[in-house]
């Protein structure tokens, strides 16, 4: 329940696309140099972050997902689709997938993207 539960509330505090793939970089190089790794000496830091290796990749996986959701990259907001609220379409409909652009450069961003957080969490 924890291995997975842990991950997700990690990927909703740090939902990123760009951060997770960089995450996912790391624990992907731990993981495929695993063997090379293990017989190193670490300091406290590294023996950490080796021992954790997996969960560090499952917080990489939930982290790109939660970002996709939220629509950031390296905290840009990213435009996928466009957005449906400018759009001079009217049958438009909702966002595809995630928070349409748009709120990112609403007054009440903060507190728009805290209360989704919560409601997600």
């Amino acid at each position: 329940f924890a291995v997975i539960l842990f991950p997700f509330l990690f990927g909703i505090m740090f939902g990123d696309v760009g951060h997770g793939a960089l995450l996912l970089l790391f624990a992907g190089l731990m993981i495929a140099f695993e063997g090379k790794i293990g017989k190193m000496q670490l300091d406290d830091i590294g023996a950490m972050c080796f021992g954790g290796r997996y969960i560090l990749l499952l917080n990489a996986l939930w982290s790109m997902y939660v970002g996709l959701l939220y629509n950031e990259c390296f905290a840009v907001p990213m435009d996928l689709f466009g957005s449906r609220v400018l759009s001079d379409d009217p049958d438009a409909g909702t966002y595809p997938f995630g928070i349409d652009p748009v709120w990112h450069h609403a007054e009440n961003k903060i507190a728009f993207f805290n209360s989704y957080k919560m409601k997600l969490s």
